[in-house]
């Protein structure tokens, strides 16, 4: 039975990945404010029900509303404007990088202790398709498993990480995935690949596990894939001072050493509290 108390709202593509697993396992209605994140759902998440917001029809009774963004907080205004009541606004805490900072609009915040994996646990149901799909987005004649490169969009050394990465003498090596925000706001990706040749792992595709399975390694700096990539057990290196880093090796080139001598089988059943507590 559908919980019509709450519903989850999603603006951005990028989000989907941390909010269908809830919805669809939570039984929680997902409604959808923009035509571009309906699309997304509809070409990777084929299989997730979801309601458009201007046809959501159980909006009125509506208690509590889910969201990972402060750009959706309007809502909750509008809500009490129309049906004379102002839900609780929610914040789902989707990363490391989603500081405090903009808490303060919320009424209420969910950290990952207060569901369980449930994306991990929707990875493993539907591994099949999302591999599948997630393949037509991997740079094609590959000699090797590529190393991940995933650079969010606010940290403060982005720049200066950016740099260094690019005069390392085997960027050919990695694999970037600039984060969506980024991409869109400076155009970043583009310049990567025509100035610097680099191979770019489309920011458009909202799945992040396929490509963590994919990698021999991951590079990140405060980004939340880091903690993801310590369930699939790969080298891990953190650029950023932040408390991921104490996971992280201790620099780019034994990063990258560890990462071209890891041949390790790793258990996929291997189960997430183990790691997270």
């Amino acid at each position: 039975m559908i919980k019509s108390s709450k519903c989850i709202i999603v603006s951005f593509p990028h989000h989907l990945d941390h909010l269908v697993p809830i919805s669809y396992y939570e039984k929680i209605p997902l409604v959808v404010c923009n035509p571009k994140t309906q699309e997304a759902l509809l070409e990777f998440y084929p299989w997730v029900p979801f309601t458009m917001m201007n046809q959501f029809e159980g909006l009125g009774k509506i208690d509590e509303i889910i969201s990972t963004s402060t750009s959706e907080t309007p809502i909750k205004g509008l809500h009490e404007a129309l049906y004379q009541k102002a839900p609780l606004m929610v914040r789902y805490h989707h990363g490391y990088s989603d500081k405090v900072q903009d808490f303060s609009s919320y009424d209420k915040v969910l950290f990952y202790k207060d569901f369980p994996n449930h994306r991990l646990r929707f990875y493993h149901e539907f591994r099949d398709l999302m591999v599948k799909k997630a393949k037509l987005f991997l740079p094609k004649k590959r000699g090797q498993s590529p190393l991940l490169v995933t650079l969010t969009w606010d940290s403060p050394e982005h720049t200066k990480n950016l740099e260094t990465l690019l005069k390392h003498p085997k960027k050919d090596l990695f694999l970037f995935r600039i984060h969506p925000i980024r991409a869109e706001k400076t155009l970043e990706h583009i310049l990567l690949e025509a100035k610097h040749g680099l191979q770019l792992l489309s920011h458009e595709c909202p799945y992040i596990y396929p490509f963590l399975e994919f990698a021999k390694g991951v590079l990140t700096d405060r980004s939340s894939i880091g903690y993801d990539a310590l369930y699939f057990q790969k080298p891990l290196m953190v650029l950023d001072d932040v408390p991921l880093k104490k996971f992280s090796e201790s620099s780019i080139d034994s990063w990258i050493e560890a990462c071209l001598n890891s041949e390790k089988i790793v258990d996929h059943r291997y189960m997430y509290h183990q790691i997270f507590g």
